[in-house]
């Protein structure tokens, strides 16, 4: 019995902390990114769908450790060198504005890795 539960406990844990983690990513993510860019009143929209960028990058950015490392670049450093959405989506909604220091680096990684896997 000691065995089983030296087996069930430590996957039910790694369950658990998985799934509690992807819903935090998911409330991080509806606090600070669908506000802006799940808008879909057309009065309203201040930035792209979220979707489309994520195609967008995937197109140049196909493996995800790649993905999250470019994505995380350009929003520490929002640039048009650092930015792949083409010239009319950047002149309609501009430059994202910089998460440096907004949001811990960490955790920038891993909502970016989440939003991939959410694309």
């Amino acid at each position: 019995m000691l065995r089983i539960l030296t087996i069930i406990f430590p996957a039910l844990f790694l369950y658990t902390s998985t799934s509690l983690y992807a819903e935090s990513l998911e409330a991080l993510y509806q606090k600070d990114c669908a506000m802006c860019h799940e808008l879909t009143d057309p009065d309203l929209i201040v930035a792209p769908p979220m979707k489309a960028i994520v195609s967008v990058y995937k197109k140049s950015y196909p493996q995800k450790e790649v993905f999250v490392e470019h994505v995380l670049k350009y929003l520490l450093a929002p640039s048009l060198q650092n930015s792949l959405m083409g010239e009319k989506t950047i002149n309609q909604f501009g430059l994202m504005i910089s998460q440096k220091g907004a949001i811990p680096e960490d955790k920038l990684k891993a909502l970016i890795a989440y939003i991939y896997d959410k694309y």
